[in-house]
C-alpha cells in the first residue's frame, strides 16, 4: 500500500504539472500510459528488489520525467493546445 501511496504522488503532480505545461483539454489515455512508461523507465532492471519497484516520491527526477512524459503524449495525441 505504501508504494501505491508513493507512486500515486509521483504520477499525479507529473500528470497535472504535464497537462498543464502545455495546456491540454483533458487527460486522455495516451497520456495516462506515457506516465506509467516513464515511471517504470526511472528504475533500471538491475536496481529492482521487492521493496524498490518504484521510485520514491521525494525523487525529484521522478516527477519532473513524468511531466516531459505526458506533455509530449499530449502533443502527439491532439489534446495540447500550445
Amino acid at each position: 500500500l505504501r508504494l501505491v501511496g508513493s507512486e500515486m504522488c509521483i504520477r499525479d503532480s507529473g500528470i497535472f504539472r504535464g497537462a498543464l505545461d502545455v495546456r491540454a483539454r483533458d487527460i486522455n489515455d495516451a497520456m495516462l500510459i506515457a506516465a506509467a512508461n516513464a515511471i517504470a523507465d526511472m528504475i533500471q532492471p538491475q536496481e529492482l528488489t521487492a521493496e524498490y519497484v518504484i521510485p520514491s516520491p521525494f525523487n525529484e527526477k521522478a516527477a519532473k520525467a513524468v511531466a516531459q512524459a505526458v506533455s509530449k503524449a499530449a502533443r502527439e495525441s491532439g489534446t495540447a493546445r500550445i
